[in-house]
């Protein structure tokens, strides 16, 4: 038995109920050859809490199986406006144990989960994608852009990575959905496809001194400290006053014995803090503190 699922954004016949009902015989058919349920209401109910969400669900089919459709409007409430969100949920009951359908669809998305034996669960999953799937347009792209970069600085690692192969499924070399997927595998511990991406990056823009600086950070995790000195110097050939780049450029250089350029390095850092004033409240990266001990116990050791 397996498992498959799918998600496809952006996709308009999300909000099609009628589509979405129209696909889920089609696929609870490939699961359980023979599953054909009348079009025929069994029930319907509706819920209305106020200020929080209405759903009416409806049955269609026989009580033994058939389709369940569930349409929900929530509200919510966001940076200071209030509205509401709509999305629905077409589930098959009644199949074989071992064998279950759900859809989801919203304005601009819609999903897919189903169980079932393998090749039938493969086939639903590719005819999902055949079916509903849609080329995204210049503005659904650019926006899963900035729905990438804000989980960058969120450090929302799942979401970045997610929303950087969507991206990268339809604008292969885009350069900020690329640096997106590098440094969230990266923080998922998935070193080597983080430096596939971020390598990729710096062959597209030389100057992008972000790739550079996780590049470096790479490099030091598995001990490639020339490497990471190189990858450092290249972020700062872009920013000269790149602040984490100087800090760690002197943690590499004085890896490597070389304290003179690391003190330099060092004192760069101190010189380029985004903080100087240590406000308190401050949530950059900000190595102020540790380059001035740094700084200290160089220059208390240097001759």
């Amino acid at each position: 038995m397996a498992k498959e699922e799918r998600r496809l954004y952006p996709s308009r016949h999300g909000k099609d109920e009628a589509r979405l009902l129209a696909f889920a015989r089609r696929a609870a058919a490939v699961l359980s050859p023979g599953f054909d349920p009348p079009d025929t209401r069994v029930s319907l109910r509706s819920e209305d809490v106020p200020y929080d969400h209405s759903v009416e669900r409806e049955k269609r089919g026989t009580k033994e199986a058939g389709f369940e459709i569930e349409n929900w409007s929530r509200y919510v409430e966001q940076g200071g406006a209030s509205g509401t969100t709509q999305y629905r949920y077409v589930r098959a009951y009644g199949l074989p144990a071992g064998c279950t359908l759900t859809l989801f669809g919203d304005h601009d998305s819609a999903s897919l989960t189903a169980e079932g034996p393998d090749e039938a669960v493969k086939e639903v999953g590719a005819r999902f994608v055949a079916e509903l799937d849609e080329k995204p347009d210049a503005e659904a792209l650019d926006h899963l852009r900035l729905v990438a970069h804000v989980a960058v600085a969120r450090q929302q690692w799942p979401s970045a990575i997610y929303n950087a192969q969507l991206i990268l499924a339809h604008r292969p070399g885009d350069v900020e959905a690329l640096f997106a997927l590098g440094v969230g595998k990266a923080a998922s511990g998935e070193s080597a496809a983080a430096e596939a991406a971020l390598k990729r990056v710096v062959e597209k823009d030389a100057r992008h001194h972000d790739a550079w600086y996780n590049l470096g950070n790479l490099a030091l995790e598995r001990n490639d400290v020339e490497r990471a000195v190189s990858c450092y110097r290249s972020a700062l050939g872009a920013d000269p006053g790149n602040h984490p780049s100087h800090y760690q450029l002197g943690c590499a250089l004085e890896a490597l014995g070389r304290l003179e350029e690391a003190l330099g390095a060092y004192r760069q850092a101190v010189a380029s803090s985004p903080n100087p004033g240590g406000a308190w409240g401050y949530r950059g990266m900000d190595f102020t503190a540790s380059a001035q001990e740094a700084v200290a116990r160089l220059a208390q050791a240097s001759p």
